[in-house]
């Protein structure tokens, strides 16, 4: 992209999202004059976000979930929010906060920056080695969360659905992550932005993590807390510079529960804060929207904020929670209700006789594992000390800890509340099915501890809160222990020291880890003259435009040549399939089928304009399946005018011995030119990986397949 459509990024996103920042602090201001500076920012995020994902969700129902309709929307949007509120804007009131609040001494601010800085060095590892390469060092990136947000950005449809596989395992999930990721790509014209995303999703659960623990006098411990989490292995090599989800439910799950807290325990004269609540409703429907594992969370949570209002009021509450609620969250689900019956699709639901449809979803539970001993030697145990890091136990305990003391010692009924949403999560972790198993072993449980995330970082600031109960010491040494354990993390093999694991490839270039250290030292550095310098900058507002001004051009000016950077080396280096992602990097709206892998998202080139797709045969029930006979896939071919097919290996790229029988069915029609063949030693598993490239030209001729070869006499059916 140009220095041209470069500007036309960076304008049209001036113009769509200035008025909605400013629509978001001026409702604040009218709505939360005197809530507390890290509340307040907080809450103008949430409602900045769902302003963006409502007009998004709203104009992508309609077709017109394009860049002009999409600037123009948010622009109109936040200049009417900002006009209506802006005249009955509050003076802001000057009531002091609690003396616990406020009293956060230099040793734990310094701490706690010491914490930022960790994490932020550790994850920009990941992002700088995402921009080196392209976003491939996780497989669901390129296997469903990318493909989603580029077809959104292709088709301008939010509802319709997107099948990236030979099945219907993802095709249902919520998709407020993905909507994120599809703006950027409006904007930016290309996905530059997407692994930054999760950078900005770590912020907010960092934010989350001090607004709850500012209460009670323990902010910088609950902030240490969360990114001990955070920091862990499984979070840091799935998310960190890709588009998985799971730290963006983290985020919007513990912004909801410092809203609430916030809202429950006001120092006012009013009991609690009603517009903080709706705040939270819609910062849970955002996570709810974004990641289906947070459902039991979200619903005990609801639940709480019921039970804990004034009697007289709970049925007032519970409308306006579920109003807010079902703004933010109920999107996705409503798609799903329309286009397959259910809500939750995967989920096997009904009473009795009457079920709602459902597609077919692996049952297996960790709970099925939780008192068989080899289980836990060969992979439950193993699994978190490679998901959690060295400290693993530590972190659990602590978490665990926080959950059961919360409700046997919580400081108040919303604490104690606050701690079963935990223990929610917990038990939803333990419970829900997942793809947990290949044959009957459990081989994905690493993989999976990441769903078990949110319960920890509930736990962990939970614990803290307690803590606040019992003086200094106390905290001081939870501080410690927690500091600890997110320093011990740092020494796992697979992050600094680079070593591969089960859950995501190392990063390919000594210099991403330069990067990343570049940037733990700047967070540092800009953290302590933050610290120096706060007074100065509060009192005048020149010295802080002028801050900030100054890192606003940084960005832009190194923007630019980042772009051309990420560009000119996307996915330029593939270890599997090389020459045909070399082909599809600079292939321009090309409408490709593909079958046999699912790694899809570099297959649609550096502008995204390719339409790629995954062949399968799709029954009215939603279910998917691989066609089976040459006319049924000829018949595919046709009916999607696709221009070029791609067939690898079944099992790709650790195939099974089951023939390729789609590149039989393509390279024997003669309106199909073999390109070339894409043929690759997996030196781990010493097998070798085939990837055939199709041109079409015209169309296949189904009348033209072999005769299948009739049935042996044993495998005749019975007359």
């Amino acid at each position: 992209m140009g220095i041209g459509r470069y500007l036309i990024a960076v304008s049209c996103g001036a113009v769509a999202f200035v008025p909605v920042a400013f629509a978001a602090r001026s409702v604040r201001r009218r709505f939360l004059p005197d809530v507390s500076a890290p509340t307040a920012v907080l809450a103008e995020i949430i409602l900045s976000l769902t302003l963006v994902v409502c007009v998004s969700e709203l104009l992508g129902s309609i077709g017109l979930f394009r860049l002009a309709p999409i600037t123009v929307a948010l622009a109109c949007a936040g200049a009417i929010v900002w006009w209506f509120t802006k005249s009955a804007t509050a003076p802001v009131p000057q009531h002091p906060a609690p003396e616990a609040a406020t009293r956060v001494s230099w040793l734990d601010r310094a701490a706690a920056l010491a914490a930022v800085a960790m994490v932020g060095a550790v994850w920009t590892m990941r992002v700088a080695d995402s921009f080196q390469r392209g976003m491939i060092a996780t497989a669901d990136t390129v296997w469903y969360h990318m493909p989603v947000a580029a077809r959104f950005a292709q088709t301008g449809w939010t509802p319709w659905l997107h099948y990236s596989d030979g099945n219907s395992l993802t095709v249902f999930f919520p998709a407020n992550g993905e909507l994120v990721h599809a703006l950027g790509i409006l904007f930016v014209g290309n996905d530059l932005l997407s692994p930054l995303v999760n950078v900005f999703w770590l912020g907010l659960a960092l934010l989350a993590a001090w607004c709850i623990g500012k209460r009670f006098g323990v902010a910088p411990v609950t902030l240490i807390g969360v990114a001990a989490v955070l920091g862990t292995p499984e979070l840091i090599l799935d998310d960190a510079g890709s588009a998985l989800t799971d730290v963006a439910s983290i985020a919007l799950l513990l912004s909801a529960i410092a809203l609430v807290i916030d809202a429950k325990t006001s120092h006012d004269r009013e009991p609690e804060r009603q517009e903080l609540l709706v705040c939270a409703a819609l910062a849970a429907g955002l996570a709810l929207g974004t990641k289906y594992t947070v459902i039991p969370a979200v619903g005990v949570l609801s639940i709480a904020v019921v039970v804990l209002s004034r009697r007289g009021t709970r049925l007032r509450w519970a409308a306006l929670w579920a109003a807010g609620l079902a703004l933010t969250g109920s999107y996705w689900y409503l798609r799903n209700l329309f286009a397959a019956g259910s809500p939750l699709p995967s989920l096997n639901a009904g009473i009795g006789p009457l079920r709602l449809p459902h597609v077919p979803f692996p049952n297996a539970k960790v709970a099925d594992y939780l008192f068989d001993g080899r289980a836990w030697n060969d992979y439950l145990r193993p699994g978190l000390r490679t998901a959690l890091g060295p400290a693993w136990w530590a972190l659990v305990a602590l978490a665990l800890g926080g959950l059961a003391l919360g409700v046997l010692r919580g400081p108040s009924r919303v604490t104690r509340s606050m701690a079963i949403v935990g223990i929610a999560a917990f038990v939803a972790f333990l419970y829900s099915p997942q793809i947990l198993t290949l044959g009957r072993n459990p081989i994905y449980f690493v993989v999976n501890v990441r769903y078990v995330a949110p319960a920890l970082a509930i736990g962990i600031v939970i614990i803290a809160v307690v803590a606040s109960r019992f003086g200094r010491p106390v905290r001081t040494a939870l501080l410690v222990s927690l500091g600890a354990v997110l320093v011990a993390t740092q020494f796992d093999g697979s992050l600094w020291h680079n070593r591969g694991t089960f859950i995501a490839q190392p990063v390919a270039d000594s210099s991403a880890r330069a990067w990343g250290l570049a940037v733990g030292i700047l967070v540092a550095v800009a953290g302590v003259a933050g610290l120096a310098y706060a007074q100065r900058l509060r009192h005048s507002r020149a010295l802080a435009v002028a801050v900030l001004s100054t890192t606003l051009a940084a960005a832009l000016a190194g923007g630019f040549a980042l772009e051309q950077s990420y560009l000119s080396n996307r996915y330029g280096g593939a270890s599997v399939m090389p020459r045909i992602l070399r082909w599809a990097r600079d292939t321009k709206d090309a409408r490709i089928a593909i079958v046999g892998f699912f790694a899809q998202y570099p297959l649609y080139g550096n502008d995204l304009s390719n339409y790629v797709q995954y062949v399968a045969h799709r029954a009215p029930d939603r279910h998917s399946a691989r066609i089976t006979t040459c006319p049924a896939w000829r018949r595919a071919i046709n009916d999607g005018d696709y221009g070029y097919v791609i067939v690898t290996n079944p099992g790709f790229p650790f195939p099974s011995r089951q023939p390729a029988l789609e590149a039989d069915w393509t390279r024997s029609d003669p309106a199909a030119h073999l390109m070339f063949e894409d043929s690759n030693l997996i030196e781990q598993a010493n097998v070798r990986t085939h990837a055939w490239l199709f041109k079409i030209n015209g169309k296949l001729n189904p009348a033209g397949c072999a005769p299948s070869a009739p049935p042996q006499a044993k495998d005749r059916p019975p007359p």
